[in-house]
Formats: C-alpha cells, sequence, structure tokens
C-alpha cells in the first residue's frame, strides 16, 4: 500500500474501523499502486479504468465512491490537484460501459486490428487516421492525447524503433506506426470530405507530427489539438464499426496483455 501512513491518516479522520470493508479494499487496491508506481490519488483516468475493468458493476460504483472520497481528502491536504475518480468525471455511464465491454469479452485481437487496418487505408483521410488509430492500438495516445499532441520528430528514436513519450515514458513501438508518424510529421497538408483539402499552417512546435490547419492563440492550441483528436477518433469508429469508447480506453490496455 502506498503512503501507508498516510491512508492511516485518512482513515482516522473518516473514522474508519481497521477491520472494515473499506480497509481491505484499499489494500486489495494496494496491489495497482505497485503496478503503475503511484499513490491511488496520484492516478488518472486510464489507469483507474484499468483497475475498474476486473470487476463487477456493483463493485466498481462502490470502489469509485470511496477512491473518490480518498482523493478528495487528498485534494484538501494537497497531495493532489485533480480528482479523476470524481463521478462527475469517471461517470456511472462510463463504467457502465467499461463493465458491460469487459464481460462480453470485448477487445481488440490482432486480427481485429488488422481489419481496421485495412479499412482504414482505403479512406481517403488515411494519412491522419492510419497514425491516430496505430498510436491508441501501441499505446502512445494516453493521459487523454497528451503523448500524441505533444509528439515531435525528436522523440522518434527511428533505429531503435521507440517512441519517447510526454509523461517520460519510452514506448517500443512497430516500425509500421515509425513510418506512419514520421510521414504524419511531413505532411502539409489534410484532406477534408469528399475534394478538399486544408494545409497545415500552426502547430505547438516546429517539429510537431499532429499540426493544425488554422493559427491559434498558444493557450488555445492544447485544447483544439484534443478536440481534433478526438474527431479522428470518432471517424475511426466510424469507419471500423469499433465503438469510441473502446477504442480510446480498452485497446490500450486489454490488447496488449
Amino acid at each position: 500500500m502506498y503512503h501507508q501512513s498516510r491512508k492511516q491518516r485518512y482513515f482516522k479522520d473518516r473514522q474508519v474501523d481497521q477491520n472494515t470493508r473499506v480497509k481491505q479494499l484499499f489494500e486489495r487496491l494496494g496491489q495497482y499502486e505497485d503496478k503503475f508506481g503511484k499513490d491511488l490519488c496520484e492516478m488518472d483516468l486510464n489507469e483507474l479504468l484499468y483497475i475498474m475493468k476486473n470487476y463487477s458493476f456493483s463493485t466498481e460504483l462502490y470502489m469509485r465512491s470511496h477512491i473518490s472520497d480518498y482523493n478528495k481528502w487528498c485534494l484538501d491536504h494537497h497531495y493532489t490537484s485533480i480528482n479523476y475518480a470524481d463521478p462527475k468525471i469517471l461517470t456511472r455511464n462510463i463504467l457502465k460501459e467499461i463493465n458491460e465491454i469487459a464481460l462480453s469479452d470485448v477487445y481488440l485481437s490482432i486480427e481485429e486490428a488488422k481489419r481496421c487496418r485495412e479499412i482504414l487505408i482505403t479512406t481517403r483521410s488515411r494519412e491522419i487516421l492510419m497514425p491516430v488509430f496505430m498510436a491508441v492500438y501501441e499505446g502512445i495516445a494516453r493521459n487523454n492525447f497528451d503523448d500524441l499532441i505533444y509528439l515531435r520528430r525528436q522523440d522518434i528514436d527511428l533505429e531503435q524503433c521507440v517512441v519517447h513519450t510526454h509523461r517520460g515514458k519510452d514506448v517500443v513501438v512497430s516500425r509500421m506506426l515509425i513510418g506512419l508518424l514520421l510521414q504524419c510529421e511531413q505532411a502539409k497538408s489534410e484532406k477534408v470530405g469528399k475534394y478538399s483539402e486544408k494545409k497545415y499552417i500552426d502547430s505547438l512546435f516546429e517539429d510537431s507530427i499532429f499540426k493544425l490547419t488554422k493559427e491559434y492563440r498558444a493557450e488555445n492550441k492544447l485544447s483544439v489539438l484534443k478536440r481534433r483528436l478526438r474527431l479522428y477518433m470518432g471517424k475511426i469508429s466510424e469507419y471500423t464499426g469499433i465503438h469510441l469508447t473502446i477504442a480510446e480506453f480498452l485497446i490500450m490496455y486489454m490488447s496488449r496483455g
């Protein structure tokens, strides 16, 4: 259990008996803290979803309630800056959908990923949709797409097939994805609709992989890029039939074991 003394103070403040289910829950969650190398209150939405998908829907709600309360306590004591377990963020609908997917053992297999690639390669927007899809599938689109938004040419190790992500982790990827990302960085425009095309005229960095077709103020670029990537995910869902939630959350974890 990470930060055991902190949790003991939390139990004391909340008057949690040492032999209750709550205490047992936090002991059980310790394995995930060890896996991610961080305290519960420091976990992002994707990491919490990774935990939740292993349990029944009723247990998910029970866990969310106590994790959220603990995170709120940590927020009040300045141990964290955001409570990702807050029901307004980790909503009931998200939990229910993740649970239904897990129960039906739906995940993106290697064969299914190949089928999606074969569909996307025939689309007019393949130059942008293929790298986004493969980046999500190979695990470099986490933290609400921050890994992709901040991705630069200098972050790609061509010889080792490694991507240095914004979260500070080096991820080994396929040579196919390396090629797609480099093509994306070299692209001068993006195909829009059936016939039109828009030139790239702005980006976070000079060597950014993903760029913008309009100029924006520096403080607005991040939010615009996130909207663009969600739009691309919507297009991927439309073409392949993969639901957006599966694409964003389950591809990252379940298909990679």
